[in-house]
């Protein structure tokens, strides 16, 4: 919410608690109708501590995910390119690290390296949380996550203007920039950067990290010996946080659901064990997070779908989060198209069309369904 001024840019689904990251986030919440005892202020929990290197000489630029695989980003190619170039202008910068977002678009990598050739150099396979402390300078795009993981770090940060208002109200504009001149302004002076996040600090970051994990896994051990109802229960909870932030919370030591989940992603693959936890989940949304990591393990193994796959993945409804999974649903459908010809197969196609049918997606996605709609037309 705060760093998309105030609007919910993904899915939320229907739960008991939500946590969200302070104050400012659950007063956002309750003028959208949601009932304050559901909010509970953990802190924001999504941070690494990175490498313990000694800072190099040099600037990290981050981007968030372009329009090619966010239906609701601000960054389009041109864009892109357009604030590479200010910066490459600058008097004290003649060359750059870009980090992309992790599933960024192959032609924006290919598009920049093309335009810049050596004045850039992209990160590809590496973890951010790996390489954000190597740098001494970190330059960003308006909408990042990582600029509240850079500021909690202490880094130097300066952030492209994109009119964020929420950032500019917590953030001193000392470190704003829209231009080559602006930027060559920021790295003239000397900025005080404890000065610059006292109130993104005070108001938004309150609670750090480690802190935030703690607030969550104690209220959630806390609520499971007062009011859990089953262990069905404690098993959603462990899908939802390994498909947000890619790890599950170990409640229990040495318990069966710890050892089930343990390497949950990898053992997806064989089939019993996917049917195991079909069974466990039963009718519940969290099913449809089952389904959609075996989507994912067919995806990136190139593995065959058989019929039994076709019939789970049919019954799965991923309205809940249909943006957050958009770019692996039509790998899905292509790989449907051009590996397997049956009724069943086109009709999972159209149904996942539906999912995003009246929706203003961005250009690269009305250009995929128009081309998926032709494949079917002319499909037996």
């Amino acid at each position: 919410m705060f760093l998309h001024q105030n609007e919910i840019n993904n899915y939320l689904m229907p739960v008991d608690t939500f946590f969200v990251s302070s104050i400012f986030e659950k007063d956002q919440y309750k003028k959208l109708g949601y009932t304050a005892n559901k909010l509970k202020v953990s802190g924001w929990p999504y941070q690494h501590k990175g490498s313990n290197k000694k800072s190099i000489k040099g600037f990290l630029l981050i981007f968030t995910g372009s329009e090619l695989i966010n239906p609701l980003s601000k960054y389009s190619l041109k864009k892109i390119i357009y604030i590479i170039d200010i910066i490459l202008n600058s008097k004290k910068i003649n060359k750059v690290d870009i980090k992309f977002h992790p599933n960024e678009d192959k032609k924006i990598l290919t598009k920049t390296k093309k335009i810049f050739g050596k004045k850039v150099r992209i990160l590809e396979n590496i973890e951010l949380n790996k390489i954000i402390n190597d740098y001494e300078f970190i330059i960003s795009d308006s909408h990042t996550q990582a600029l509240l993981q850079i500021i909690n770090l202490k880094k130097k940060l300066i952030i492209f203007d994109y009119n964020n208002k929420n950032l500019k109200k917590y953030i001193d504009n000392e470190i704003f920039f829209k231009t080559t001149k602006k930027l060559n302004n920021i790295l003239g002076n000397e900025i005080d950067y404890k000065t610059v996040f006292t109130k993104i600090n005070k108001k938004i970051l309150n609670i750090k990290p480690e802190q935030s994990k703690k607030n969550i896994i104690n209220y959630i051990r806390k609520e499971n010996f007062n009011s859990f109802k089953s262990y069905k229960q404690i098993l959603d909870i462990n899908l939802w946080y390994l498909l947000i932030i890619g790890e599950y919370i170990k409640l229990f030591k040495d318990s069966d659901l710890d050892k089930e989940f343990d390497n949950f992603k990898v053992k997806i693959n064989n089939f019993k064990y996917y049917e195991n936890f079909l069974n466990k989940t039963d009718t519940r949304v969290t099913k449809n997070i089952v389904i959609y990591f075996r989507i994912k393990y067919l995806i990136k193994y190139s593995i065959k779908i058989k019929i039994r796959d076709i019939n789970i993945i049919n019954s799965a409804d991923f309205n809940y989060f249909k943006f957050y999974i958009i770019s692996d649903i039509f790998k899905l459908i292509f790989k449907l198209l051009f590996t397997i010809n049956t009724k069943k197969s086109k009709k999972l196609c159209y149904k996942f069309l539906q999912l995003y049918s009246g929706i203003s997606l961005n250009y690269k996605f009305k250009i995929l369904i128009f081309l998926i709609k032709v494949l079917l037309k002319f499909k037996k």
